[in-house]
């Protein structure tokens, strides 16, 4: 087919399309939804015909009854308006889909959501987080905004998703300016957060109300937490909201992935109820500013967490007040990277509490020390009576920690070792954890895996395995809370990934067959446990440390003990690392020693350091050693 002979086609169909068009009714600049005659139990069709019409304006007006619907998809260039006592609410037993949002608003621009008087959006969460009758999830949304920009919703009442009550999110288009307003929203019961921002540039959150957050992690107020590199959080403010009684935290910045300067500021909020209040985790560049802002009975009010120097974080006439005295420390510092944290002004903080209780406490994991804040702190007692805490000693106080800086792992290898014997571990596992196992290459190995505790809504547990060459090997998924793998496989030692999702379940595991070590070079986390841990001590090994963390809030004690019986060290630590040192003399023999754990509350992690193999177990027979060396 010629040039002209395609330039002829497309005329006489433009000429076609044109004739169509102008025997078509234009689009009516505003439509109500009851003149699509909505049924009274499944309100979806008419509610997608309006929205489809075109028209500039849908009104939700009000039948007498629920707009009961299910996903709903919106357009751009459209005004939606609830009017009073207009209820649209998710259709009982619909969305089964574990991505079906109540609005879903993907590639939209120019859209307002508004209520008039009393208007609420609704969803089921009770029946979501029912693993009978839904695959559980935490993307049910209630209005999810993917690539949309000059988007305003206000004046409506948003409760209880299966998910955040509002979604905000970059999917496939480029980087924009997104211009999205959220005002005067009561975000009500929602299942993960009130509101969750992967990507945004140009964001307002005015005069909003997000409380009671509950059901699966990280269950916050709002929470800024891209997903990869290539996404923003920048030009955001939030000002004039309330944010209470979330299960987790009122406002979190959880931002390891971001790789842009990250630029938000919080003015004039109320932070109340929630178990933490602001917590700010690892940002790398950019502002992150808090004016005028209260945060009142929490259990964890300000947490910074793995803060280098590169973020601006700071505070003008903020305060805590911790009267209850529910807060142990009002602001934790904590981070896991070796260099210092720093960039943090208190301006003029000031804090309600007795004047006896602590004020900050800093924990360098890694030895990483404070930088001295700028402004001044002062805490005024309940007889309004102030003082000013000393910052500048408090910083000397939490220099560099040479120890911690210097302490470092041995590589593991495990070619030729064996075990002796075996017994029942009574340890759980959390996060991520490697263990191995040794494998005579006749007899089967039966790994039993018995959950200990899960999060509602807990997915799946996962295991890797890698064969003793260390090349991967298969995997499967501990889908019962009873669960047993066996391994069949050649002589050796293999190693596995268990992956507990995010530290949602904690795990037992129990061998059929002696060889079962955990591994702790990196971070070994643990549950809810307490007894008695194994390791080797090589010959001639003169001097090692341990590292001991627990997690805030969550004290734990340890004990190092030689092969006599003898307490050769203990620690207690809660949020700080601490290290138990040992020494021996020269030509000292292989040795087992040991690491008791009489005390835990929850969640805590051990190190070993080199030179001793990084391996624990759970009994001294189930050692695995090079050869037939001697004990």
């Amino acid at each position: 087919m010629n040039f002209l002979h395609n330039a002829s086609v497309k005329w006489k169909t433009f000429l076609l399309f044109a004739m169509t068009s102008a025997l078509l009714p234009a689009a009516e600049e505003s439509v109500k939804v009851s003149d699509f005659k909505p049924d009274r139990a499944n309100a979806t069709a008419a509610v997608q015909k309006a929205v489809d019409s075109g028209a500039k304006q849908v009104i939700f007006d009000n039948p007498g009854f629920d707009y009961i619907v299910e996903p709903i998809f919106l357009r751009s260039n459209q005004e939606l308006i609830f009017e009073d006592g207009v209820h649209v609410r998710a259709l009982p037993g619909g969305f089964k889909g574990r991505n079906d949002c109540l609005f879903q608003v993907i590639g939209v621009e120019n859209l307002v959501m508004r209520g008039e008087g009393r208007a609420v959006l609704s969803m089921n969460k009770k029946d979501y987080q029912d693993p009978k009758r839904y695959a559980l999830g935490e993307w049910r949304h209630a209005i999810a905004l993917i690539d949309c920009r000059n988007v305003t919703i206000k004046d409506l009442t948003i409760r209880s998703s299966g998910g955040d009550g509002v979604y905000i999110s970059r999917r496939s288009a480029p980087l924009m300016e997104n211009n999205i307003l959220l005002e005067h929203l009561l975000l009500d019961d929602h299942h993960r957060q009130g509101i969750s921002v992967t990507s945004v540039n140009g964001l307002v959150i005015r005069n909003c109300r997000i409380q009671n957050t509950i059901g699966t992690a990280p269950m916050c107020g709002i929470d800024f937490e891209p997903n990869d590199a290539s996404e923003e959080v920048t030009n955001c403010l939030i000002e004039g909201s309330e944010f209470l009684n979330n299960a987790y935290a009122g406002i979190m910045f959880c931002c390891p992935h971001l790789s842009r300067p990250l630029g938000v500021t919080v003015r004039n909020c109320r932070i109340a109820g929630n178990r933490g209040g602001i917590c700010i985790t690892e940002a790398k560049e950019g502002m992150a500013r808090f004016e005028n802002c209260q945060v009142i009975d929490d259990t964890q009010p300000l947490v910074i967490r793995d803060e280098k120097c590169g973020l601006a974080i700071s505070f003008s006439g903020c305060e805590i007040d911790n009267r209850s005295g529910k807060a142990e420390f009002p602001i934790r510092i904590v981070t896991k990277f070796r260099e210092n944290c720093g960039g943090i002004d208190f301006g003029q903080f000031t804090i309600r509490q007795d004047p006896k209780r602590p004020v900050i406490s800093f924990a360098g994991h890694a030895g990483a020390g404070l930088e001295l804040p700028k402004g001044e702190i002062t805490v005024i007692a309940p007889d309004e009576t102030r003082s000013v805490f000393d910052l500048k000693k408090f910083a000397e106080g939490h220099g560099p920690n040479p120890d911690l800086l210097n302490f470092e792992t041995a590589p593991v290898k495990f070619s030729g070792c064996a075990p002796v014997r075996r017994k029942k571990n009574p340890f759980s596992l959390r996060e991520t954890v490697f263990f191995v196992q040794y494998c005579d290459g006749r007899t089967p190995v039966k790994l039993r895996f018995k959950t200990t505790w899960k999060a509602n809504n807990a997915p799946k547990p996962k295991v890797e395995i890698f064969d003793p060459a260390g090349a991967p090997n298969g995997s499967f998924v501990i889908d019962k809370d009873d669960f047993t793998y066996e391994l069949k496989g050649g002589r050796g030692v293999y190693k596995f990934c268990l992956d507990t999702r995010a530290g949602r379940s904690a795990i037992n595991i129990e061998s059929s067959a002696p060889g079962f070590g955990i591994l702790a070079d990196t971070q070994l986390n643990l549950f809810r446990c307490t007894g008695t841990f194994y390791f080797h001590v090589p010959a001639g090994v003169t001097n090692f440390a341990i590292r001991l963390r627990g997690s805030m809030g969550e004290p734990v004690e340890a004990e190092l003990v030689d092969p006599s019986g003898k307490v050769r060290a203990s620690a207690r630590s809660e949020a700080d690392a601490q290290l138990l040192k040992a020494e021996r003399p020269e030509n000292s023999p292989n040795e087992i020693w040991s690491l008791r754990i009489p005390f835990a509350v929850e969640d805590y992690e051990i190190r070993l350091g080199a030179p001793l193999p990084p391996v624990l177990y759970t009994v001294p027979e189930d050692t695995l050693v090079p050869g037939n060396q001697d004990f």
